[in-house]
């Protein structure tokens, strides 16, 4: 009995634990069924964050600033007006008109083609100009003065950066030096030029032989005196005249020397661009001397307080000049 009593117990053992078994694996599978849900929902925040975390697109690189324009290699102690050339288109009718009226000499050299020769101005033995043709029929009648500079491309290359005009690229004349042909913003017109052997030193007084001075003419003295002062090293000054409070006048400095002028336009005169002066013993002869050569006045012999006089003119075929007496 007690056999079968213990076979009895195994038995319900053994059904139990098949009963109970199906009811563990229910468990299991309702437990596997509530996870999946949870994994679903946690998996989507994390790909939030996984978003979030990930590194921000590299923003496009910033395009280089270009390059500032080179300086000028010029020493503002050096950089001063050494030649002036007549640009006319008489050569012949615009020597015979300057050699009678102030005296000077001419004397002829060879040069390349297409011109093949250069006429040079000299007075009292010093050569300090010439006379050459109009580049084109429509190019205006003048005076070009030339400043001694180091490196003509370079000065020519800072010109075109600080807004000005290249009406001649830098080009060689042969056994003498190099020279460029620019305008500053405003429209004066100057030459660059570069020397194989250094020019004579600037006199005591005035710029080179007659040459007394050269002045610009501009209707905005502030944007063409920076192109200068940077172009060429100069310092600038401003001061008023005697007599003429209201008319500033500004003064280019080459390091302690006076280099050249510069003012706005002149009372019911319309030249814009540089002035030469022409050293001479007496304004008023020589003024009424030009007329009667077929110049014309456009300033009467005048007073400048304290410093001289002074008259401009107009040659025969249109070249503005003027001349100067110094000393008062």
């Amino acid at each position: 009995m007690a056999a079968k009593r213990s076979s009895k117990k195994k038995t319900t053992s053994k059904k139990g634990a098949k009963k109970a078994a199906p009811k563990k694996a229910k468990a299991a599978k309702a437990k596997a069924a509530k996870a999946k849900p949870a994994a679903k929902r946690s998996a989507k925040p994390a790909a939030k964050v996984a978003k979030k975390a990930a590194p921000a697109k590299k923003a496009p690189a910033a395009k280089a600033k270009p390059p500032a324009p080179p300086k000028a290699a010029t020493a503002g102690s050096k950089s001063r007006f050494v030649w002036v050339d007549l640009v006319t288109k008489d050569l012949v009718g615009a020597q015979s008109f300057y050699k009678s009226l102030m005296g000077w000499g001419t004397k002829d050299v060879d040069v390349p083609p297409p011109m093949n020769k250069y006429t040079m101005f000299n007075f009292n033995g010093e050569e300090f100009g010439g006379v050459i043709p109009l580049p084109m029929p429509e190019a205006p009648i003048h005076w070009l003065p030339y400043v001694l500079v180091e490196d003509v491309d370079q000065v020519t290359k800072r010109a075109k950066a600080l807004g000005g005009q290249v009406f001649m690229e830098p080009s060689d004349i042969p056994n003498v030096g190099r020279f460029s042909v620019i305008a500053d913003p405003t429209g004066g017109v100057v030459s660059p030029m570069s020397f194989l052997q250094p020019p004579k030193a600037q006199p005591a007084q005035g710029l080179v032989g007659p040459v007394a001075w050269c002045e610009l003419i501009t209707p905005d003295t502030a944007k063409a005196g920076a192109f200068y002062q940077d172009l060429f090293g100069w310092g600038r000054t401003e001061q008023k005249m005697p007599g003429m409070e209201d008319f500033a006048y500004h003064m280019f400095m080459a390091g302690d020397r006076q280099a050249g002028g510069m003012s706005g336009p002149m009372p019911n005169m319309n030249h814009i661009g540089w002035v030469t002066y022409f050293s001479v013993d007496n304004v008023d002869a020589k003024t009424e001397a030009a007329k009667g050569a077929g110049a014309t006045q456009l300033v009467p012999p005048s007073d400048i307080p304290n410093i001289g006089r002074f008259s401009w003119l107009k040659d025969p075929q249109g070249a503005l000049f003027a001349l100067f007496k110094g000393g008062m």
